[in-house]
């Protein structure tokens, strides 16, 4: 219901909540981000993700985190995340039910993580070529009722 929670606010969380240093607290992100990785890569992970704090726009920052307002879009929306995933996790999707229509969809994947999309793409593409055909098939009914 919240689409700024991102990796960076969930960064910037536990910054202001934890008693550790910038560095620690990026190697901890890149351990429950990428649980798989080996241990040599954690610190280039880590190194990764301070580029992208660094780089990155964002409406987070130790000093400031902006919430959008709650709620769905007009258009049809597909709501996806990995069952695993750290920071999205499965039950900020269950407070979705009051702002859905009957067009949306929510579609869990059971592995990948936060980043389950780079993982799962084959899952992924499929899920969204499968709903964008159903979300368009009334519209094209509409069109061709219309001419």
């Amino acid at each position: 219901v919240q689409p700024a929670i991102d990796w960076q606010s969930y960064y910037y969380y536990h910054l202001r909540s934890l008693p550790y240093e910038r560095s620690c607290i990026l190697r901890l992100m890149a351990s429950s981000l990428f649980p798989e990785a080996c241990p040599g890569c954690i610190q280039h992970i880590a190194d990764r993700l301070e580029r992208d704090l660094l780089e990155a726009s964002s409406d987070h920052s130790l000093w400031k985190f902006d919430l959008l307002p709650e709620g769905g879009v007009e258009m049809p929306l597909l709501l996806a995340a990995a069952d695993d995933d750290v920071i999205a996790k499965g039950i900020l999707f269950s407070n979705w039910i009051g702002h859905l229509k009957r067009e949306d969809e929510i579609w869990h994947h059971q592995t990948g993580g936060h980043f389950f999309h780079h993982w799962q793409t084959a899952a992924i593409g499929k899920q969204i070529q499968a709903f964008w055909q159903q979300s368009l098939s009334p519209q094209r009914s509409l069109v061709t009722a219309l001419s």
